[in-house]
């Protein structure tokens, strides 16, 4: 009995993740005997036609944005199979996640969801699926994992990707006398890079930055409440502009120097993040080993589903895309001709 109890169990699981039950869906994307929603279909298809290039698609161009769709849902498909066939459960700790950023998504982006015809069920499936994959990377890579990766790797590779300095922040704007934000004038600028020189040159010298933050709002008529904290970026960090990362690479672990970068400068000393008492490694441990890891679980996912058989309604899915242009860009014209009633691919 309680076999059978823990098989139901497995099934109804499956059915909620697939869409099993809709035999609208059913006829419309079944990937090797597994029923794909078509919300979970119509999300991944936004996800191409916004950015083809990433999924190796070709823009304006139906056949390939589909083709790059199905490919992805391939892919969603071959995750569930593989945690169902190991007997791997996603961990509280992603589910937690899961339902958050399921949260997160709708709450921002809900009215565009509904009117391309993704539900909140459909992004909690998809937000699922990537939990999936961080379960798997951990699973084989993790503490006790078959491959688990060494304390001492990771920390090379936290090395790598962030790096952690104290800074303080100068916008080179100003307040005019009508109290609208101007940019400073170029004497003015000067001016305040010499002074914030002035300031790297006393920490590179032996400084507190604590103490040099201090004296700079004080300058400013500010009080400095609280002593800076270690901060932590990587490449592409949205926080910071595009050229910053690689500006603090340049400069030497316990060293202090000035970063322009936009319409601001920073006063910046790098701290040696993986070994001294500030240490964030613990905080990114994860991140890191996703970092490293996650291109081989995205590779034996895409390997597995490679040998899987699509069948498709393709006046469903053309209507779909027909549908989801229209509301992406509602000045194309749906002049198209219709394909075949139904393909099968490999």
């Amino acid at each position: 009995m309680k076999r059978i109890i823990s098989l139901l169990a497995v099934v109804l699981v499956m059915a909620s993740l697939f869409g099993c039950g809709n035999k609208k869906e059913v006829n419309t994307i079944d990937i090797s005997g597994a029923n794909v929603p078509v919300g979970v279909y119509t999300y991944y298809l936004d996800k191409v036609m916004s950015d083809p290039k990433a999924y190796s698609a070709k823009a304006d161009d139906e056949a390939s944005i589909k083709s790059a769709a199905l490919a992805a849902c391939k892919n969603y498909t071959a995750l569930f199979s593989f945690l169902h066939n190991n007997g791997i459960a996603i961990e509280y700790r992603l589910k937690s996640e899961v339902a958050e950023n399921t949260e997160k998504i709708w709450n921002l982006f809900s009215a565009y969801y509904e009117k391309i015809g993704v539900s909140k069920q459909d992004i909690n499936k998809v937000m699922t699926y990537e939990a999936g994959k961080e379960q798997l990377v951990l699973s084989f890579y993790g503490e006790g994992g078959k491959k688990e990766v060494s304390e001492d790797e990771l920390k090379q590779k936290f090395v790598e990707l962030y790096i952690g300095f104290k800074g303080f922040e100068c916008k080179l704007t100003k307040e005019n006398a009508n109290g609208e934000t101007v940019p400073m004038t170029e004497q003015e600028k000067q001016e305040t890079e010499t002074q914030l020189r002035q300031y790297a040159d006393e920490i590179d010298k032996g400084a507190d930055i604590d103490m040099v933050y201090a004296k700079y709002c004080k300058s400013k008529g500010l009080v400095a409440a609280e002593a800076l904290t270690v901060n932590i970026t990587k490449e592409n960090d949205p926080m910071y502009d595009d050229d910053f990362f690689a500006k603090m690479s340049t400069i030497s672990h316990g060293r202090a120097a000035i970063v322009k970068t936009g319409s601001s400068i920073y006063v910046v000393q790098r701290s040696t993040i993986a070994t001294s008492d500030e240490d964030a490694f613990a905080v990114y441990r994860t991140d890191v080993l996703n970092e490293m890891k996650m291109p081989a679980v995205e590779k034996l996912l895409s390997k597995t589903a490679s040998g899987y058989t699509v069948t498709t309604d393709e006046n469903a899915l053309h209507e779909i895309y027909q549908k989801l242009s229209s509301v992406k860009n509602p000045a194309t014209s749906e002049s198209s001709a219709k394909p075949q009633s139904e393909t099968k691919t490999k």
